[in-house]
């Protein structure tokens, strides 16, 4: 069922419309013409052969062809109306009529209905929707109605009155909504990063002056980002409009509205308290982990503060007159255990790596900064750095004859504890070096060597698509010296499925070669069930509970009974890094009975004793550095600034080669309005007092 409208005497009619109306005619015509011509070839045909067939024949014939002519009527008129119409199909029909006149907003009294169209230039498909499909956009007519006017063989209409200009407008806004919500739907089947970057730019296009355009946080922390890692690159995208950047001078007020300064941010020790406020004692426990990072030596001069940067500086009040050029940043990291986020709390610069007295005398000053703002340090958690080692030592955190001693007191809170924890993939990539580095050590009184691997992996290389260890490459069994700072590749060395396959081809395939790898075998079984004590990060992982407690405490205390007896090679870890990890397994052992003897605590995911959330800080910044490794010392300050207001949407950065994964999805407190409010606060205090 479909209506025209047309005006002749309206130079502004849609063309279509116009075209239709001449070949309406022609093609009613044709038909006609067409019907004739078959009925006269029918009777010609009839009274030719008429002489050959009996009477009985004759009129069967002349009854098939009366019955063809009726088909071929209903035929036509079915091509007119589409469908023989039934008592729900004609108030669907009048329904739908109703909807087209409040469309077009003209009366359809003198308007024969057989007879009248629309073109398909009035619709968003291009042809009129299946009159049943009353949910689609083109059951009516919505696509150029400013030109849509009367069209008929017979009747002619004239312009709509202004009594219906409210009905267009209540249309227009009908159509608007359907077409911005088809857009959100296409728009929500986009990542959030493209979906903002659509939004930028449809918002941009909607803006008549350039200057009032105004951009979202995340994207200017985007742009930010892109700026930092190449200028070049974003003076093209910016010149071409290629993406609608902001100009480089905002982008330069912005970087001037964050703060350069090294040291303990109050900012987000407030923001910290903040969210803090009225939450239990086991809400507020967290671990506190430090790292440094490697920078280049470098002196720049700040215009807006008139001094140079790119000097040691660990804080006000310590080594304040030192005029090295800093080549180490060191940074300090707050967790909460039972929240997944994250909170920098302070950086410093530092030449080489901090001594072990300014680290005791920074860490002591972050506990109770942290104290006072609602957060208690339960765990302290680094590397096995030499400055670090030399921290434990300061605070008297050691293996001696007469016990493990792996906490230190409270400083302002007499019955807490602080337990210190090495960083176990860390301590684990150590322990694969040690082997492969010696090739020959001892683990339990009994030798191993790493050659054993090597058999291993060309024993298998030799089974072809039947491997018993398939995810074995050469890159594990021969690592370059980057390869070597893997912890995905130590850890997949010392696993199970190694184990397995020594077991597989010693027992079963009964190979002579393999006879002597029992101990090898033992030694990876117990260190992959160590780290994955070490390492639970799931709920129905290994997460430590109640019931698994018992077991899990005597396999990660079975480390502890390795001795080393002179007249074997080295043991398969070095002296420093043995004690670590025993004091490592005490702590969480420790920290594991008492977080489980609290209410709050019905498993505990040891994975939140590392330092996985500095590693992936570093390895953004290092990403976000333009292709250069090492950052001079004030990108790296703006780095540090930034990345801390945007820590939570940076998965955009692929960060090749680092130790970490991308399961844990994190965030800061810390806000990108916080930092301008402050820093103009800061400003507008500077003024009044000059």
């Amino acid at each position: 069922m479909r209506f025209c409208l047309h005006l002749e005497d309206n130079k502004e009619v849609c063309k279509s419309c116009n075209d239709f109306r001449r070949t309406l005619n022609q093609r009613i015509r044709r038909e006609a013409l067409r019907v004739k011509q078959i009925k006269n070839n029918s009777k010609k045909v009839s009274n030719e052969n008429d002489c050959y067939l009996s009477p009985t024949e004759i009129k069967l014939k002349l009854k098939r062809q009366r019955q063809q002519m009726f088909l071929q009527k209903r035929k036509i008129c079915r091509q007119r109306l589409k469908l023989k119409l039934g008592p729900f199909d004609k108030d669907l029909l009048e329904r739908r009529l109703v909807a087209w006149k409040e469309v077009v907003g003209t009366k359809y009294d003198d308007v024969p209905i057989g007879l009248t169209c629309v073109c398909s230039d009035h619709f968003q498909s291009g042809k009129p929707a299946y009159f049943s499909n009353v949910n689609d956009i083109d059951w009516i007519p919505s696509k150029n109605l400013d030109l849509l006017v009367v069209l008929s063989q017979c009747h002619w209409e004239v312009e709509r009155p202004e009594e219906y200009a409210e009905k267009d407008k209540f249309r227009r806004e009908k159509v608007a909504m359907i077409e911005q919500q088809a857009i959100r739907n296409h728009l929500n089947k986009l990542s959030p990063e493209a979906r903002m970057t659509v939004n930028t730019i449809m918002a941009k296009a909607k803006v008549k002056n350039k200057k009032s355009m105004r951009y979202e946080a995340n994207w200017l922390l985007e742009c930010l980002t892109l700026r930092i890692k190449s200028s070049k690159v974003y003076d093209h995208l910016f010149r071409s409009g290629t993406l609608p950047l902001p100009h480089p001078n905002t982008l330069r007020s912005l970087l001037g509205g964050m703060s350069r300064e090294f040291g303990f941010n109050k900012q987000a020790l407030e923001a910290i308290k903040k969210i803090l406020r009225g939450k239990s004692q086991a809400q507020r426990l967290g671990i506190l982990c430090f790292d440094e990072l490697s920078i280049k030596e470098d002196l720049t001069f700040n215009t807006s503060t008139f001094q140079f940067e790119g000097f040691v500086n660990l804080g006000s009040s310590i080594d304040e007159t030192t005029r090295k050029l800093a080549n180490h940043g060191l940074v300090f990291m707050f967790r909460p255990l039972l929240d997944s986020w994250v909170q920098p709390i302070a950086v410093f610069a530092s030449c080489n790596a901090a001594s072990g007295e300014d680290l005791n005398r920074l860490l002591l000053k972050a506990i109770v900064l942290l104290e006072t703002y609602g957060a208690r340090v339960l765990s302290v958690v680094c590397d096995g750095a030499q400055s670090n080692k030399s921290l434990w030592k300061t605070l008297g955190v050691s293996v001696k004859n007469d016990g493990i001693v792996n906490q230190i007191p409270h400083p302002t809170v007499p019955d807490a504890k602080i337990y210190f924890v090495l960083d176990p993939p860390h301590a684990f990539k150590c322990v694969r070096n040690q082997i492969y580095n010696l090739n020959l050590v001892q683990a339990g009184g009994m030798c191993l060597s790493f050659e054993d691997m090597k058999l291993l992996f060309h024993a298998d290389e030799r089974m072809g698509h039947l491997k018993v260890c398939p995810r074995l490459t050469y890159t594990h069994v021969y690592p370059t010296n980057f390869q070597k700072m893997s912890v995905k590749l130590a850890v997949q060395v010392m696993s199970d499925s190694v184990a397995d396959g020594f077991c597989f081809y010693r027992d079963t395939m009964k190979n002579e070669a393999f006879q002597h790898t029992q101990n090898i075998e033992d030694l990876f079984r117990l260190l992959n069930k160590s780290f994955d004590i070490l390492n639970a990060r799931h709920r129905f992982a290994p997460a430590m509970t109640l019931d698994n407690w018992e077991g899990n405490k005597e396999s990660a205390a079975a480390e502890n009974d390795f001795s080393v007896r002179p007249s074997l090679p080295p043991a398969f870890v070095s002296q420093t890094t043995l004690q670590a990890l025993r004091i490592t397994i005490k702590s969480t052992v420790d920290m594991v009975e008492f977080l489980l003897a609290m209410d709050e605590f019905d498993f505990v995911l040891t994975g939140k004793f590392n330092q996985d959330c500095l590693e992936r800080f570093f390895g953004i910044i290092r990403a976000s550095n333009g292709g250069e490794d090492k950052p001079t010392c004030s990108s790296f300050l703006q780095l540090f600034r930034m990345i801390s207001l945007y820590y939570a949407t940076t998965t955009f950065v692929r960060i090749k080669g680092s130790n970490v994964d991308s399961e844990e999805r994190l965030r800061v407190l810390t806000t990108f309005r916080d930092w301008l409010k402050n820093g103009y606060t800061k400003k507008k205090k500077e003024n009044a007092e000059f």
